[in-house]
């Protein structure tokens, strides 16, 4: 198996098909096994992932947890790692999310087989509503990383300098050794991290460069239901995980010393101004009850 594609999914039988359809379309010169991890789903979900497990079985292979770790907080390591040990290349697409280009792992296998200095590879994603209408942005938007590298140092200035988006992780195409050095840095840099994908994106960037494939190949569901809709309809929720943000960047002092001041100090005021402006609409809520 030259590559291991991870999809984690958790009620998302709206989208799962999409999304599975993406994967058994692609085209490549080489095997690939896509993953499928469902995550205790309480809707119809583990019906359409089985019914594709059935159908292509050397390319969808299910995992069927039977409680949910995520609100739990208990990683799936144990479930992916076996498969991740005897692939070359991972790549990354959830479960509401989904691949729209058949070339899509084709084109970035080839990125990094030509580029054994680079760690990770990107592409542009098209953002959609939940419905599936399609939105005038991107992330990245067009504007931003024209270049094919992409080093930490554009990470940090765009991400944590400027707090705008930069990749999306239906885009994320890495070597499998970037899993396992992710794992050794949760002890320092990525000890309070909140988001999964970033550190993704950290670990492979410190390790490496990344390669830009300018070509929109996926599409990125906003609000659907997921994490993101989580933080931002549950104020507490939310502010626990700016909090969590806020730790995160001392641990980034920590482990760069003065490299990324001026970055860090940003995403800190940011984060304050996040939490003041959830307050602030929380007490509104409250007064006018």
């Amino acid at each position: 198996m030259k590559v291991l594609v991870k999809c984690y999914t958790y009620n998302h039988e709206r989208f799962i098909e999409q999304a599975l359809q993406g994967f058994v379309m692609q085209k490549t010169d080489f095997p690939f096994l896509v993953l499928v991890i469902d995550d205790c789903s309480t809707d119809g979900n583990v019906e359409i992932i089985r019914k594709y497990e059935e159908k292509d079985p050397e390319i969808i292979k299910g995992i069927y947890l039977t409680e949910n770790h995520y609100s739990k907080g208990k990683s799936t390591t144990v479930y992916t790692e076996p498969y991740e040990k005897e692939a070359e290349y991972i790549a990354l697409c959830e479960g509401d999310d989904f691949w729209t280009d058949p070339l899509k792992l084709q084109k970035q296998h080839d990125q990094l087989e030509a580029h054994p200095e680079c760690t990770i590879c990107f592409g542009r994603v098209r953002k959609i509503k939940a419905d599936g209408s399609r939105m005038m942005s991107t992330v990245p938007k067009f504007f931003r990383f024209r270049s094919s590298e992409v080093k930490l140092e554009d990470l940090m200035r765009i991400k944590f300098g400027k707090g705008h988006s930069t990749f999306q992780t239906s885009s994320f195409f890495f070597r499998s050794s970037m899993a396992r050095k992710k794992e050794e840095l949760k002890s320092t840099l990525l000890c309070n991290l909140p988001y999964g994908d970033l550190g993704v994106m950290l670990t492979c960037l410190i390790h490496g460069n990344g390669r830009m494939v300018q070509d929109e190949m996926s599409c990125y569901r906003v609000l659907s239901g997921g994490y993101m809709s989580h933080a931002r309809s549950n104020p507490e929720f939310g502010i626990s995980e700016l909090n969590r943000m806020l730790r995160s960047m001392q641990d980034f002092r920590e482990y760069f010393g003065d490299r990324f001041g001026r970055e860090i100090s940003r995403q800190e005021q940011r984060c304050k101004r996040k939490i003041d402006k959830i307050l602030v609409s929380s007490r509104r809520k409250n007064n006018e009850r």
